[in-house]
């Protein structure tokens, strides 16, 4: 269930009502406690669906009457709306210009937020787990309005554009004795050189310490909020962190393998139609993290999945690669007949 969720355009083919919904931008939908959203400088928006009952609390009952668990899907640091309304919170490239979608976890206004929030969350409702999205730094592109880019940014460009160096940031850059200032100038460098045409892919700078030292006082600021996570939720909720790259480029995000301390699942999502990325994916994670469940975060809609062999095959890549079990995005987006034969093939799984 999407307890924070960001904007978006949704085809919903099922719906009883309506068949496109345009979801709120950076709400919550669930109704945190008072006392403590007084107390947090960023404050929480809320869903006009809360203007009446409370849909968490409706799909937690009926889901005990049913003997379900009910897990919370948490977006984490993805909120164009509070990045507009609370700009100084945001990420800020190497030409300070800000990331209004992605608000910078270094800063403690940020990190504030989510423990509170998620620590209420787990205590005010009888859910089994929360799914945690976007937790550390965002890059580009990230599906903002109208994003126009006529230069065909690479991957590295992308990264370099997006690297943070707000005051926060910096900050605990010089706190850690890496010199912030110096890093922002070479990535500028790197950045002006490409857009002259002579940046290859794959030139990140991880070939300059004081850049590699940089990045490492980001691993530490995500693994820091992480701890402070776990430690603040109840410790029977499980924890689960959704991530898309493998482990080699955890540190480009700000993750290490210390993820494995503080969560009890990684959720590795690969919806492309082809398996081979998704069982490769679940595999280094697994190896990387031996005590860690790992899932297989699967999209069984169109176009990914146009049969039920197709979905089959989704199911059978996270078997072979030894997940804990798959995700599958998404129940409200998906045809009835994708959701017909992800029966059928979930039904055959269930016989073996």
């Amino acid at each position: 269930m999407a307890t924070s969720y960001h904007a978006g355009l949704i085809l919903t083919p099922h719906h009883p009502q309506h068949r496109l919904y345009f979801a709120e931008d950076g709400v919550l939908y669930f109704r945190p406690t008072p006392a403590k959203v007084e107390k947090l400088a960023l404050r929480p928006l809320l869903s006009s669906m809360l203007e009446g009952e409370e849909p968490l609390r409706e799909l937690i009952s009926g889901a005990e009457r049913r003997g379900m668990e009910v897990k919370a899907w948490f977006v984490c640091t993805h909120n164009t709306a509070l990045g507009v309304t609370s700009p100084e919170l945001v990420v800020r490239n190497a030409y300070g210009d800000p990331l209004y979608f992605a608000l910078c976890p270094a800063q403690e206004g940020v990190a504030d937020y989510l423990v509170t929030l998620l620590e209420d969350l787990a205590a005010a409702h009888a859910i089994a787990a929360i799914d945690l999205e976007s937790l550390g730094f965002l890059g580009l592109p990230h599906g903002y309005h109208h994003e126009k880019d006529l230069v065909g940014l690479t991957r590295s460009a992308s990264f370099l554009l997006s690297l943070c160096f707000c005051p926060a940031c910096l900050h605990r850059a010089a706190s850690a004795g890496v010199d912030g200032v110096l890093v922002r100038k070479l990535v500028k460098e790197k950045l002006e050189a490409f857009f002259r045409g002579e940046l290859a892919e794959g030139e990140v700078l991880l070939e300059e310490p004081e850049f590699t030292a940089y990045l490492e006082t980001r691993v530490g600021t995500v693994m820091g909020l992480l701890r402070r996570i776990r430690e603040s939720v109840r410790q029977d909720c499980r924890l689960h962190l959704i991530e898309w790259t493998s482990p080699d480029q955890w540190l480009l995000g700000g993750f290490d393998l210390s993820v494995g301390n503080w969560v009890d699942g990684m959720i590795m999502c690969s919806y492309e139609r082809h398996t081979h990325g998704l069982e490769r994916l679940l595999t280094e994670t697994r190896e990387a993290l031996p005590g860690t469940a790992v899932f297989g975060g699967i999209q069984a809609g169109y176009p990914t999945c146009t049969s039920r062999e197709d979905i089959q095959r989704q199911l059978d890549a996270v078997k072979r690669a030894g997940g804990a079990g798959a995700q599958v995005y998404h129940f409200g987006m998906m045809s009835r007949r994708n959701l017909r034969w992800l029966g059928e093939a979930v039904g055959r799984e269930s016989r073996v």
